[in-house]
């Protein structure tokens, strides 16, 4: 259990300036699992945008042990991390309180990558670090998320009533991006992979 320890005021008249505030726990809702594909393999730990508090360290601890990457400014994170089934990883941001996600098998429905349209470039550069990434979801109106796994850009879409999708992401030549489809009521899956040109 986290003790947070306060500074002593002024005995009358004073404010808490100075004390320290405790640093918000991540944001549950806005973090993501994909499935395991076999009970001990890897796992891939998404946060989307305001998944945490802003630029920062994200520790993700299980019995086996600990990892830690580093969230962007608009809070989102990617890790990838061995695991098994079952095992509960505890998520913190800094120092804060951990919120706790269950690592799941892939079973029952299996949800379908987005993928490329014929004769459409699935990615392109549209400036200096950024790239537009264009595609299709199996079903319309389906929501998306994109990951790049080197600097932890989240970007958060969703397909029109065409089944097409175009979002736009910061990456680097040579960084690996995943697009998956984002059914909250599943784990992710097998990601649709991209390499930045």
């Amino acid at each position: 259990m986290a003790v947070l320890l306060l500074g002593l005021g002024p005995a009358c008249g004073g404010d808490d300036a100075g004390s320290p505030h405790p640093i918000p726990i991540p944001d549950s809702t806005r973090i993501r699992l994909s499935a395991l594909l076999e009970p001990t393999s890897e796992v891939n730990v998404i946060g989307l945008a305001g998944a945490v508090a802003g630029p920062g360290v994200v520790i993700i601890e299980q019995p086996s042990g600990a990892s830690q990457v580093q969230a962007t400014t608009t809070g989102s994170f990617f890790a990838t991390v061995k695991t098994q089934l079952g095992a509960n990883l505890a998520i913190r941001f800094e120092s804060s309180d951990p919120i706790v996600k269950q690592v799941q098998l892939v079973s029952g429905p299996v949800q379908v990558a987005p993928g490329p349209i014929s004769g459409v470039p699935p990615i392109t550069v549209v400036a200096p670090g950024r790239v537009r990434i264009q595609g299709q979801t199996t079903l319309p109106d389906s929501p998306v998320v994109a990951a790049n796994t080197a600097n932890g850009d989240v970007v958060a879409a969703q397909s029109g009533s065409n089944n097409r999708l175009t979002l736009e992401i910061s990456a680097s030549t040579g960084d690996r991006l995943f697009v998956y489809n984002d059914d909250t009521q599943f784990p992710l899956s097998e990601p649709w992979e991209l390499i930045a040109p």
